[in-house]
Order: C-alpha cells, then sequence, then structure tokens
C-alpha cells in the first residue's frame, strides 16, 4: 500500500511541477504558437493537469494579486481544492511550489543547463544523453545538449552523429544544425554537418527539417520518412532522395563510402579523419570522380588505391600529401607507403 501512495505522491508531484513550468513559459517573451499549443494539448491529456494549472493560477493571484493579468487556462469555472496544499500550511506550500516554477519554470526557459560532448579526428563515441536518448558521435564532432522542462534540445556545431530518440510526449526532441532545425517525429536519424550543408537521413520514424520561419516569414519545412534523405544550406532543402542504412551507417563500421563523389569532395572528408593534410595541386583534378568503399583508418592504402583508378600521383611533402596530374609518361608504380 505504501508504495502505492508512493507513486501517487510522485504522479501528483510531476504534474505540479508540470503546472509551474508552463506558467512560466506562457509568459515568457518568446513564448511561441507552438508552445501555447503543447500547453493546451498537455491541460486536455489529464484532468489533473488542468486541476494543478488553476490552483497554480489561483495561489498566483492571493500571493501577488496579479488575477487581471492572467490568462484562463480553460472556459470553465474554477473551483478550489483544499486537499491540494498539504497540512504544514498553504503559504507555505505555495512558496515551495514558487520556488519550483523559478527552478523548472523561468530557469528553464532562461538558461537550461547545458551538457557538451565531442570526439577527437579518428575517434567514435557512443553516449546517452540525459533523457535516455542515444547519440552515436562520428569523427571530429562537437554536440552542445540543452534540455528543459519543455524542450530537449541539440545543437550540432560540426561533424556526424546517429540519434536514437527516447520517447516523451510532452517535451520534443529538436535538433539545430547550420541554418535549420530538425525536429524529431520518430525514433532514428542520422545529421552531417559539414559548415553550413547539413545532410539529414531518416533510419526509422519520421523528422521534419524547418528553416526561417521568423517572424513574418513562414519560412520552409520538409518531413522525411523512413528510408530518405535530403540536404540543406542557408534557405534551400535538396529533393528527397533514398537513403541506404548500410551508407547512411558505414562509418560506425570504419568504413567510407564514395559513390560518383569529387575527388575535391573525398579530400574533406579524409580532412575528417586524419590530421594530415592532402592538397590538390591541380584543379582540373577536383572532379574527378570517385565511387568505392574504403578503410577509414588507412589513409595510406586509400591514397595508394585512388591512384589506381584515377590519373593522379600522390607525394609526401613534409607533414603534407600532394596530390597533382599524372604523366603518363611515368611507367607503372608498385604500392607505395606516403
Amino acid at each position: 500500500m505504501a508504495a502505492t501512495d508512493d507513486f501517487g505522491f510522485l504522479q501528483d508531484l510531476a504534474a505540479r511541477e508540470r503546472a509551474a513550468y508552463w506558467f512560466a513559459r506562457l509568459r515568457a517573451e518568446n513564448c511561441s504558437e507552438n508552445d501555447r499549443r503543447r500547453f493546451e494539448d498537455w491541460l486536455s491529456e489529464n484532468e489533473a493537469h488542468r486541476r494543478e494549472y488553476e490552483q497554480f493560477c489561483l495561489m498566483w493571484e492571493e500571493l501577488d494579486g496579479l488575477k487581471s493579468a492572467l490568462p484562463p487556462a480553460t472556459q470553465t469555472g474554477r473551483t478550489r481544492f483544499p486537499g491540494w496544499f498539504p497540512a504544514f500550511g498553504r503559504w507555505h506550500w505555495a512558496a515551495a511550489v514558487l520556488a519550483a516554477a523559478v527552478g523548472i519554470g523561468w530557469h528553464a526557459v532562461q538558461s537550461p543547463p547545458a551538457y557538451s560532448y565531442a570526439t577527437a579526428k579518428g575517434e567514435q563515441k557512443s553516449i546517452t544523453l540525459p533523457d535516455g536518448s542515444l547519440a552515436q558521435l562520428n569523427t571530429d564532432t562537437r554536440l552542445t545538449v540543452e534540455m528543459s522542462a519543455g524542450l530537449r534540445l541539440v545543437k550540432v556545431e560540426r561533424g556526424e552523429a546517429l540519434f536514437a530518440v527516447a520517447h516523451e510526449e510532452a517535451r520534443p526532441f529538436e535538433v539545430r544544425a547550420g541554418s535549420g532545425t530538425i525536429r524529431d517525429i520518430g525514433t532514428r536519424f542520422d545529421v552531417y554537418r559539414d559548415e553550413e550543408r547539413v545532410v539529414v537521413a531518416v533510419l526509422d520514424g519520421e523528422v521534419e527539417i524547418s528553416l526561417g520561419g521568423k517572424a513574418g516569414d513562414p519560412g520552409v519545412s520538409r518531413a522525411l520518412l523512413k528510408g530518405q534523405q535530403a540536404a540543406y544550406s542557408d534557405r534551400k532543402i535538396s529533393a528527397v532522395r533514398s537513403a541506404d542504412e548500410k551508407t547512411v551507417t558505414a562509418w560506425q563500421n570504419g568504413k567510407l563510402v564514395f559513390d560518383g563523389t569529387s575527388l575535391r569532395d573525398v579530400v574533406r572528408e579524409l580532412g575528417r579523419y586524419h590530421d594530415r593534410k592532402i592538397v590538390i595541386a591541380d584543379s582540373n583534378l577536383n572532379t574527378l570522380k570517385v565511387s568505392g568503399v574504403f578503410n577509414a583508418s588507412d589513409l595510406d592504402g586509400l591514397l595508394w588505391a585512388l591512384q589506381q583508378v584515377l590519373p593522379i600521383k600522390a607525394a609526401r611533402a613534409g607533414n603534407a600529401t600532394v596530390l597533382s596530374s599524372l604523366d603518363e609518361r611515368t611507367p607503372p608504380r608498385l604500392p607505395q607507403a606516403f
């Protein structure tokens, strides 16, 4: 019986804390229409939610005489519930709930706690976020995570991460990368940020990409379903195309997959994994196409393979490798280390 009572108390406490959060959130300067819709959804989920919010409004009115400034939570009449306040006194409890409003509501709106995660070049890491979601970080990646009572926000500052999102109806999971926001509607998706260009691939569920959307600007958005991917930069989202899971997640097995990729982009990708600088000496080589699956950690082997399929040669110059045009008069070379 005690366990049941304890569980009921925790449920009541969670509802009160959420009511405190929404009370603060609705009065924040940056409260959006989406926030208001989520509040209405929360309010309609359970009669206890509505009761706790109304009691919080009543308490606030009594404490500060702000009745005229409060928007009604519902069109129904408000009813006082004496049992809502513990026996040690309504004003002591009011102070405790107000403290919760500051700690859970305004504090979460203004400065939610932030967590940072990063990998070095050639390193991969799997982390569990504070909400239980999983993030697998590829090489040279940096994330900042903010968890508030109403939003789970991940900022991809650079690199690539695969997210498996823990379901929470009341707290959306958003990823911000470059100029866009990716809102999770499903469970598993990959985000790769290359400077301001971002590629999103959905492996399970659904996500929505949104660009812009500031005051007076509706912005653009696009939904991606399982097995789809798209890229965006600035205010443009590419056409949707198919996403092969083995290709999207090849980096987890230490592989690089190129399919008609320009040599310039191949070199950029190698720069994410290795400190050695690779320079293309002849700009005419930039558009040469590369296809194949390569070992991401074996730079020398990859450079050797490129010389077998492209009219290029590679030469060490200090701490760099220089790629230049292959002189057709040069005899075939044997495999060599760089």
